[in-house]
């Protein structure tokens, strides 16, 4: 049985993934810095406490935040809706694949 009092200082934490379509990639300096600006900024609106941003590989980022999955997808949701914006405005291409598998060919 674990220690009075121990699971209450434990914190849930939760990470979620985003990955580039075939045409964007994490190593470039502008895109990088601005998904990970525009990800502090969603967690600072929001309230979130966003632990870590790992770019994964060039094409992969994970969030993790503290508290239950649904904070990760809601804060990862807002991510990708704004910065896919903000990167088809400029390329005309999306900067994350998404649910449809077709945009991954």
């Amino acid at each position: 049985m674990p220690a009075l009092g121990s699971t209450l200082n434990a914190r849930e934490t939760s990470t979620v993934h985003l990955h580039c379509g075939p045409l964007a990639s994490l190593e470039d300096p502008r895109i990088r810095d601005t998904v990970v600006a525009a990800a502090h900024g969603i967690a600072e609106r929001t309230g979130v406490v966003l632990n870590d941003i790992v770019i994964d590989h060039p094409t992969q980022l994970s969030l993790t935040v503290e508290g239950a999955e649904m904070l990760a997808l809601g804060l990862v949701a807002e991510l990708r809706r704004d910065t896919d914006r903000w990167y088809r405005s400029r390329t005309g291409t999306a900067l994350w694949i998404g649910p449809d598998r077709e945009e991954i060919e």
